[in-house]
């Protein structure tokens, strides 16, 4: 007993009034106030890093991107017509697809949108914050998730029924974590544990404390904490519990490029990440094999479906290999896969009805929500090499076409809100600590049967390859990749630099200095980037076409330039045109794209958008360069021309555009 005393007085710790019980009377097992406000060094620069990245993701959301991309405004328009009018503009009401451009859109982004949308009005910025938010969340999910994989690296968390967490305390019960045989010690990763002699496995001699910040002293194999190699143990050697994998990761993840480009623009295709990202968050939990637990991810990976058409795919693959994963671990009883099976093909029946309605000619389905039905062929079918009768042609293909974009820094002009010239998609080289990563987490999983987090994160990238092999894709059509792309190129840096703190302390720095230059590059130069691509005319468009609709009268023709993009889609947007009048004043005519059949809206309502019958209109949007005067679509040419040779048109300047009135 007086030897007990005197140790906890050596160390600093509270007496127990119950020795054989910490917990009871003097509660040296209890975490007093001050405990529980001082955060360990780790955690706060983990919250440096997430609200660093929050604040990359939100800063001037609404102008940078400068102007709106034609997806942006079609999602913003369909979430806002459906809030105030109830259908969409091609007059479904509450669609499990958008018809959009008539090949189709996904329906999820525009959902999320609808509170956003209600409570801002239709504007750039409120359109774009559902992907800015969903981007800084997924870092902090990011970081939990690789936080997770580092315990179980370490084997703090051998049953997983206890959470172990580097925010929360956590009680460890005996065995369960190899931390604690008597269950009278507490184990968190922000207080240092208190130990007792010879009741825990780290601490033979019982004269140290155990914590997963703190420096622990222990013997080689005694505690599993050296099992996996993640760092060298022994009873003379502080090693810490390694917080540096999950920070790494989000080091990575804060100042990657194409993460931070698409939590700035509000496609659909970017949401899918995060929704699958959400559904291993629930996986990865310590508490997986609970059946409400294993029922959230399922859930929100059967959402996918709905967020991206590249799901259709990806999430019964991925679904697939996340059961086999709980399976081999031994929680997944046959009652819960069938509950689970039930609660996915639930979720996605919506879907497999809308699938249906195109694949056998049915008529659409309209029963409060709506199933519609395409008019031309869907995008999935042109863009699926399944479909197009190219599958072999294309398998290896496009996934050497992904890993080309680890590789290389090229511009892809035809992607300026994905891709930055000059710069990685990730980071330069990638490919290397990525097949190291990858490859040592398949070794581990056949040599020592490690079915941890790392193999999960591996099972997401297979099926992401299997995905995009059957696609012609591009840099966000491949965005089900890049997830765990960046996941195992901070597992195979953390995994070659180890051993050698100062050497990924190097690492570590190189990447952020990479990802400054990036942000001061992004945030100063992006703006020019677009303006010299065919995205130029974006920029100003909204009060140029604010203005002259204002000043129009309501008989007065108004031409919107050929040089914008789905000229259309920007009107309805900017105009907040109701989508029952535009219904029934719109002209169509059908145009082959060799991305699928596109609606190509010739006019409605005031607005023409065809060059032929620009000189009907009293006022004309064109696209106009300082030092270079207008600058005319090739059809607009002889149109705008006669007009302005009869010197009745004044002009009015909105940047990137002038407003010709010849009335």
């Amino acid at each position: 007993m007086d030897r007990n005393k005197s140790k906890c007085r050596k160390a600093g710790r509270r007496e127990p009034a119950n020795p054989a019980n910490p917990d009871v009377g003097g509660g040296g097992g209890s975490i007093s106030m001050t405990d529980r406000l001082t955060w360990p060094p780790h955690v706060l620069v983990a919250a440096l890093l997430l609200l660093t990245g929050a604040l990359l993701r939100l800063l001037y959301l609404g102008e940078l991107p400068a102007g709106l991309n034609q997806d942006e405004a079609s999602i913003g328009y369909e979430a806002w017509a459906l809030l105030h009018h109830g259908i969409t503009r091609n007059g479904y009401a509450w669609p499990v697809n958008f018809v959009a451009w008539g090949s189709g859109q996904s329906v999820l982004y525009a959902y999320l949108s609808l509170p956003i949308i209600a409570a801002l009005d239709l504007t750039v910025f409120s359109t774009r914050l559902v992907m800015a938010l969903t981007g800084a969340a997924s870092l902090l999910l990011f970081w939990r998730v690789a936080a997770r994989a580092q315990l179980a690296d370490t084997g703090l968390d051998d049953a997983g029924d206890e959470a172990v967490s580097g925010l929360v305390t956590v009680r460890d019960q005996p065995d369960d974590a190899g931390l604690d045989d008597t269950g009278d010690g507490t184990v968190s990763g922000l207080v240092t544990a208190r130990d007792q002699p010879d009741d825990t496995g780290p601490d033979d001699t019982g004269d140290e404390a155990v914590s997963g910040l703190i420096t622990v002293r222990d013997q080689p194999d005694d505690t599993g904490l050296d099992d996996t190699g993640d760092g060298a143990v022994s009873g003379r050697t502080a090693v810490r519990d390694q917080p540096a994998f999950a920070l790494l990761a989000l080091l990575l993840l804060t100042f990657c490029s194409w993460h931070l480009m698409l939590s700035r623009w509000a496609l659909d295709a970017n949401l899918l990440p995060f929704v699958i990202l959400f559904s291993v968050y629930f996986f990865t939990r310590p508490d997986h094999h609970r059946l409400g637990v294993q029922a959230a991810g399922v859930l929100v990976l059967s959402l996918s479906v709905y967020a991206y058409t590249a799901a259709y795919l990806f999430a019964p693959v991925f679904l697939a290999s996340v059961f086999g994963w709980l399976r081999v671990q031994g929680k997944l009883p046959l009652r819960h896969f069938l509950l689970l099976s039930a609660l996915s093909l639930l979720t996605v029946l919506p879907i497999l009805l809308f699938l249906a309605v195109k694949f056998f000619d049915w008529e659409a389905i309209r029963m409060g929500i709506s199933v519609p039905k395409y008019t031309e062929k869907a995008r999935y079918e042109v863009l699926s090499t399944v479909f197009g009768g190219r599958f072999l042609e294309y398998l290896a293909d496009q996934p050497l076409f992904v890993v080309k974009l680890l590789t290389t820094s090229d511009p892809f002009p035809t992607e300026p809100f994905s891709k930055m010239p000059g710069f990685a998609v990730l980071f330069p080289f990638a490919i290397v600590p990525l097949a190291v990563g990858f490859g040592a987490t398949l070794y581990r999983a056949v040599t020592r049967r490690d079915f941890g987090v790392h193999l999960l994160m591996a099972l997401w990238l297979i099926a992401a390859f299997a995905t995009v092999s059957i696609a012609i894709v591009n840099i966000y059509r491949a965005n089900v990749v890049w997830l765990p792309a960046v996941y195992f190129t901070a597992l195979g840096v953390f995994y070659t630099c180890r051993r050698w703190r100062a050497l990924l302390l190097v690492a570590a720095a190189a990447y952020l200095i990479y990802g400054g230059w990036f942000v001061h590059t992004y945030f100063t130069q992006f703006n020019s980037h677009l303006s010299v691509s065919n995205y130029n005319t974006f920029q100003d468009l909204e009060s140029a076409i604010s203005s002259v609709a204002e000043r129009a009268g309501p008989n007065d023709k108004i031409y919107i330039t050929r040089n914008v993009h789905e000229a259309y889609m920007q009107t309805l947007f900017h105009t907040k045109t109701p989508p029952r009048d535009y219904l029934n004043t719109r002209n169509i005519h059908w145009v082959d794209h060799p991305d699928g059949p596109f609606t190509n809206i010739t006019s409605f309502g005031r607005f023409i958008f065809t060059p032929e019958r620009a000189g009907e209109a009293d006022y004309l949007v064109l696209t106009f360069r300082l030092g270079r005067g207008m600058i005319l679509h090739p059809d607009e040419n002889e149109q705008v021309r006669a007009l302005d040779a009869t010197g009745r048109c004044d002009a009015q300047y909105h940047g990137n555009f002038v407003v010709l009135h010849c009335g």
